[in-house]
């Protein structure tokens, strides 16, 4: 495949361009959370991880067969093949999360809301929830706190995956509601 013909924007290049970004974006979003402000630096930082996730995509799309992925499964196919209801319904969910962290962050978030969104944002968050608990009582069973690099890459991989399973839910939403796309 050609440089041009990799680089160009299409809908196969979503999920991978969301599960690279979304970790690195949220190193990003955490360092800014505990340094108290969500600067210019830290907001060139999140442009920066979009477009190391996009062109993480284009590079992993240009290099698999994905029509040979896409009928693997019916998960597979909407993944490589995402439709305008899946693309809606994951877009609605991760502008919406990430619109919640940032008025987070800033403090405008009433207790209240936060009560009411902390059960859909385990469910989101269910792979990292599971994979840093198991990190947290495999170290206490074994005596000792892993190391940092370890906790950052357990946390990295948590967010990847919480993308993957987010895409999972909004498509399988999509297929119940709109089984036809």
């Amino acid at each position: 495949m050609q440089l041009v013909d990799a680089l160009h924007p299409r809908r196969a290049l979503v999920l991978p361009a969301a599960t690279v970004a979304a970790p690195l974006a949220y190193f990003v979003l955490r360092d800014a959370g505990r340094s108290g402000s969500l600067g210019l630096d830290h907001a060139a930082l999140l442009c920066g991880s979009l477009v190391a996730g996009y062109l993480a995509a284009a590079g992993l799309c240009s290099v698999l067969d994905g029509e040979r992925i896409a009928g693997a499964h019916w998960l597979a196919d909407r993944a490589v093949h995402p439709g305008t209801a899946t693309l809606a319904v994951f877009g609605s969910v991760v502008l919406g999360a990430g619109a919640y962290l940032v008025a987070a962050m800033a403090g405008g978030v009433p207790s209240i809301v936060s009560t009411l969104v902390t059960p859909v944002g385990t469910l989101l968050g269910l792979p990292l929830v599971v994979l840093y608990g198991g990190l947290v009582v495999v170290g206490n069973a074994v005596g000792f706190e892993p190391a940092l690099a370890w906790q950052a890459a357990v946390v990295g991989v948590g967010v990847a995956l919480s993308v993957l399973w987010t895409f999972a839910l909004c498509a399988s939403l999509t297929r119940l509601v709109a089984p036809s796309e």
